[in-house]
């Protein structure tokens, strides 16, 4: 029998060309901030650099590397949350598509550095 896990993820690797460029694409498009407590990683060329969104809860480790490792990350949302994050794609001129799943929607975009992203709901009409 396996140990339990608390039910989050801790942390995300993505792999970028440049931590710094790309730690303010997120803060820019998707209001993720560096978390200063792990900032004296990114000291070191191998180390990190944490961002994390607005709650905290989601962290990325941007690890630079010149090699293409795409990751693919999928955030939960609720219905409203869903809508406006639609809408903040668009303002922010980020292409998306649209997918329905039937028990769920998801929106499909992908960051400067090539890792897709998207954005789940479950709550479907």
């Amino acid at each position: 029998m396996t140990p339990n896990l608390s039910g989050a993820i801790d942390h995300v690797h993505v792999y970028v060309s440049g931590r710094s460029a790309a730690a303010e694409w997120y803060r820019e498009n998707l209001g993720f901030s560096v978390v200063k407590k792990f900032a004296f990683w990114a000291t070191d060329e191998g180390g990190p650099l944490t961002i994390a969104d607005k709650n905290n809860k989601i962290h990325f480790a941007l690890f630079r590397s010149e090699k293409s490792k795409p990751v693919s990350l999928a955030f939960g949302a609720n219905r409203d949350e869903y809508i406006a994050w639609k809408a903040h794609l668009v303002t922010v001129d980020i292409p998306f598509r649209e997918s329905d799943h039937h028990l769920s929607h998801s929106i499909y975009f992908t960051d400067p550095f090539e890792n897709q992203l998207e954005i789940t709901t479950y709550d479907v009409d």
